[in-house]
């Protein structure tokens, strides 16, 4: 099916996210946009990029086998660390509209930090600095940044060039994706938006929390790592 197609059916029957109450405050603060109202509009075709060998499907947790060297997460899968719950391997997309699973980006580091944010969401934008400063500071020491976006700045379901025009506007080092299918919209249940976790190698949530980074995080990366 093509992605043309797929936008079709999404403008007939499934349109999902938010219209925004957004606060923004400093990014000490654990600052967030939600929203409750469904506002997701079909992906522009210009921007679909095309996910190779996708077949159109919508499925909760798309997961593929992990290369030998990667192993995948562990179930059960989830978000809280309490339970020993892991990130599945969804599938992505960069910004040079290549496919990429969670597994493959995050088995060679000690750590990875995960933000799933959106175009609209300007507590995003703020945060998006200061994972660049992690970033540069912490990657020689296993830390892994990458930022999923499930939405651009108009609401609608991302693609490369939305990925790339992210990318740029904040001059960011660190990896950027892009959730065409909508699969990390699991784990946006409070409807806050940013969502941040800690992956260890094997997968595992080590550490969860919406909203924006809290002003102790360093110190509960430094714990971690």
């Amino acid at each position: 099916m093509s992605f043309s197609s797929v936008s079709h059916s999404l403008r007939r029957g499934r349109r999902v996210a938010w219209l925004l109450v957004c606060t923004l405050a400093a990014f000490v603060l654990t600052g967030a946009c939600s929203g409750k109202e469904e506002r997701f509009s079909p992906i522009p075709e210009s921007d679909s990029g095309g996910l190779p060998g996708w077949d159109g499907s919508f499925p909760d947790v798309p997961v593929r086998d992990a290369e030998p060297s990667c192993p995948k997460a562990a179930k059960p899968y989830g978000t809280d660390p309490d339970f020993g719950e892991s990130l599945p391997d969804i599938l992505l997309l960069d910004c040079d509209g290549n496919t990429i699973t969670v597994d493959e980006m995050r088995c060679e580091s000690k750590l990875t930090l995960v933000s799933i944010g959106a175009g609209w969401c300007e507590p995003c934008q703020q945060e998006a600095l200061v994972m660049e400063d992690l970033y540069n500071r912490y990657s020689s020491r296993g830390l892994n940044v990458v930022q999923f976006m499930y939405a651009d700045a108009e609401g609608f379901l991302p693609g490369p060039e939305f990925c790339r025009t992210w990318r740029d506007s904040f001059t960011l080092s660190y990896p950027v994706y892009v959730d065409p299918q909508s699969n990390t919209l699991q784990f946006l249940s409070l409807g806050v938006t940013p969502v941040n976790m800690l992956l260890d190698k094997q997968g595992k949530v080590v550490w969860f929390a919406p909203g924006v980074l809290p002003e102790d995080f360093e110190s509960i990366l430094l714990g971690l790592m």
